[in-house]
């Protein structure tokens, strides 16, 4: 697992080649992102900011939804991206991952109307943002 997002970069644009490939860049950066990174001895790797194929979808966190007590009024900000490492909710992961490879994710904000139980997503596809529609259940 990576102790900071600079790592996560450094490892993900590591496994980067020079000429890149569909799938590749892609299936790099969400494997770093889980953690589950190797080392590679991939060719030079481009410089920062210039990811050959930058993820155009949030990463699936996890194909379940998770349930949490919320408080009337109180204000909870959801991870859109898939990279934080406290989900549901954003760690502002997304920040430089985004100046990275030229994305636009960010958290989305959800208040409680009531006191309760809410069901995130973490598949991050639900029509229903922040909540789960079942979504994960076609994944």
């Amino acid at each position: 697992m990576f102790r900071s997002l600079s790592r996560f970069l450094a490892s993900a644009s590591a496994a980067h080649s020079r000429a890149p490939r569909p799938g590749v860049c892609a299936a790099a950066c969400a494997s770093a992102l889980r953690g589950t990174a190797t080392t590679t001895t991939a060719a030079a790797a481009p410089p920062a900011g210039t990811c050959a194929e930058p993820p155009a979808r949030a990463v699936v966190h996890a194909k379940e939804p998770v349930c949490i007590k919320v408080k009337k009024g109180e204000k909870y900000f959801w991870c859109s991206c898939g990279m934080t490492k406290k989900s549901p909710f954003c760690d502002g992961s997304h920040k430089e991952f985004n100046k990275a490879h030229g994305t636009q994710f960010r958290s989305v904000h959800y208040t409680a109307e009531e006191d309760g139980e809410a069901w995130f997503c973490q598949c991050k596809k639900t029509g229903e943002r922040p909540l789960c529609d079942g979504t994960h259940a076609n994944l």
